[in-house]
């Protein structure tokens, strides 16, 4: 996750240099992995407007450019870019600029002398894009410095995101952490609109297929919007973040996601046929253009978000073609939904697909957030581009997902921690994580845990939140004693290992993770002991989405390898344990 210092303290003053904060950071369990400065190496960088461009008298490829930088007279630059066209404005690389290890100076390209650099973003580590120079839509007087034209004299923080913390790949779930680290507030966006009398779920019906893959899908509707570029300052903290503006409809989605963490996609409105979005499965070998122009070849595994005939978008990974915003939009459907991250993260992997909302959507994000943040869009398309907003959201949530209620001792607290928190400070600190508490006795809380922590799911989790605040350093070091037993058990293993061994047998470990097609592949009956397997929670692909409760599938496995290698004498054994619901 990469962190804009400068948008984190507009959400909760930190008060700190650079360097003291990360190291806070890091302390309250968000592991800064790099800090990089922007606008660090962008000196003698500048906002340039090309006056005319000619072809070179010498080659077919280059343009002559004049490009006013606000001097007296324009700079004279060969450029080979092939979206380089008459008044735009764009960064200019001035004589002495140096761009990683290359310093510009003045060149003599084909016989003409050229006097600068015009640069892409990827040259100046504003993205990857480098598919031609960088295109500026902006009101920007030529000669302003980029760094501060753009905003980027920033620190951009790179934490590193465990994938059970979804909550932190937006700015206000940053926010609320240090907020709760710096023991303040943070500022949450005030969301204010008016809407118009026109009612959306009178102009876009919603259906839902399959509620299991897509458990809430929300839509919103936006009229008479201006498709132009975004404002100057939503641009900056794009650009900071690692995103390249585009307008200002795909601006506010991209900025919501990065404020937020939800992802959403914008549709034309015209383009829906019947008016009517139908969450559904794939049919096989159906076919959809999505937004890149890549064609894929779908099967009933897909989850797709379509109209009432065509496909408009491969369900939470990228919209198609079809349905695209462009120059001439004037309605859009705002879409929010919660994605089963099962289902995101196969299809992502099976189409080499990784987008922004994919990584986000695997991860899980909150089902109870959605109304805020679709109100959000809608309240950004309205100040970027005007239109009115319908009446109401159109909300299809047939089984509402409810926040889990743990139970937390005070003493259990205590006792694992080596501390002394009375009740009243245990319930401080979880209500600074946002943990609804109901005291039911002088030692014991229900704890309610918000759907944006999907990572609290046991009394030790609380506990382990409570130290962040208690404070790591402040937990005293002590030594648990406990018994070593099971000795004959012990025994038993290694004489059986050393028999096998002695016999010629080679010893294998694998995996504790196995997949659930393992046991069908045996043949495995549906009321066998080996079917009552332990699931994990935040699998990192269905082939490793259980705990293994037979050692067979792996064994066939390695013995399946080894004759790939044209091994035929070989004798493999594995002693390991195996895991069920009711035993272990």
């Amino acid at each position: 996750m990469k962190i804009s210092y400068n948008w984190l303290n507009e959400l909760v003053p930190t008060h700190l240099d650079i360097d003291e904060f990360c190291e806070k950071l890091t302390m309250f369990g968000l592991e800064v992995e790099e800090v990089v400065q922007l606008g660090k190496n962008l000196e003698n960088i500048v906002i340039g407007k090309v006056v005319s461009v000619e072809k070179h008298p010498n080659a077919d490829k280059l343009s002559l450019c004049k490009v006013d930088v606000g001097n007296s007279e324009p700079l004279s630059i060969i450029c080979g870019a092939p979206n380089v066209v008459k008044d735009i404005l764009v960064p200019v690389a001035m004589i002495g600029a140096k761009l990683g290890d290359f310093e510009i100076k003045k060149a003599k390209l084909r016989g003409v002398e050229s006097f600068g650099m015009i640069c892409s973003e990827n040259e100046l580590g504003v993205s990857d894009e480098h598919s031609g120079i960088m295109i500026i839509k902006q009101d920007i007087e030529p000669g302003t410095p980029f760094a501060d034209a753009m905003g980027i004299n920033d620190n951009i923080i790179e934490v590193e995101v465990t994938p059970n913390r979804p909550d932190l790949l937006g700015m206000i779930g940053v926010a609320r952490e240090v907020a709760v680290m710096l023991n303040t507030e943070y500022e949450h966006p005030e969301i204010t609109f008016e809407e118009s009398e026109v009612k959306t779920k009178d102009e876009i019906s919603v259906i839902i297929e399959d509620s299991e893959k897509c458990p809430r899908y929300c839509a919103r509707m936006v009229h008479g919007i201006t498709v132009k570029p975004s404002p100057s300052w939503m641009q900056r903290k794009l650009i900071a973040s690692g995103l390249r503006p585009i307008n200002n409809i795909v601006d506010v989605t991209n900025y919501v996601l990065l404020e937020y963490g939800q992802p959403l996609h914008a549709f034309d409105y015209k383009k829906i046929k019947d008016k009517t979005i139908v969450v559904r499965t794939a049919k096989d070998k159906e076919k959809m253009m999505l937004l890149d122009d890549t064609e894929l070849k779908l099967h009933s595994d897909n989850l797709l978000i379509t109209d009432a005939e065509h496909p408009l978008a491969l369900a939470g990974i990228m919209g198609g073609l079809d349905s695209s915003i462009n120059d001439n939009t004037k309605d859009v459907i705002i879409e929010c939904a919660y994605f089963d991250p099962r289902n995101i993260r196969a299809s992502a992997l099976e189409y080499g697909l990784q987008t922004d909302s994919s990584y986000r959507f695997e991860r899980g994000m909150d089902p109870n957030s959605l109304i805020e943040v679709i109100d959000r869009a809608a309240q950004l398309m309205q100040l970027t581009g005007g239109g009115e907003i319908s009446s109401g959201v159109v909300d299809c949530y047939p089984h509402k997902i409810e926040p889990k209620v743990l139970p937390l001792r005070v003493s259990r607290a205590n006792s694992i921690l080596n501390a002394k928190m009375s009740a009243d400070e245990v319930e401080n600190y979880l209500n600074k994580f946002e943990f609804a508490t109901k005291k039911t006795s002088e030692d014991t809380f229900e704890v309610t845990i918000p759907t944006f922590r999907p990572d609290i799911e046991r009394e030790i989790d609380i506990i382990e939140e409570l130290a962040r605040c208690y404070g790591y350093n402040n937990v005293e070091s002590y030594f648990w004693i406990n018994r070593i037993d099971n000795k004959q058990k012990r025994t038993v293993a290694r004489l059986a290992k050393n028999h096998l061994i002695s016999l010629g047998f080679f010893e294998v470990n694998n995996m504790s993770f196995a997949s659930p097609d393992d046991l069908d592949a045996l043949n495995i009956s549906d009321d066998d002991f080996r079917r009552k397997v332990v699931e994990l929670a935040n699998p990192i692909g269905e082939q490793f989405s259980i705990m293994r409760s037979t050692l067979i599938p792996d064994l066939l496995k390695n013995t399946a390898l080894n004759l790939s290698y044209k091994f035929e004498n070989f004798k493999l054994f594995e002693l390991n344990r195996i895991y069920l619901k009711e035993r272990e």
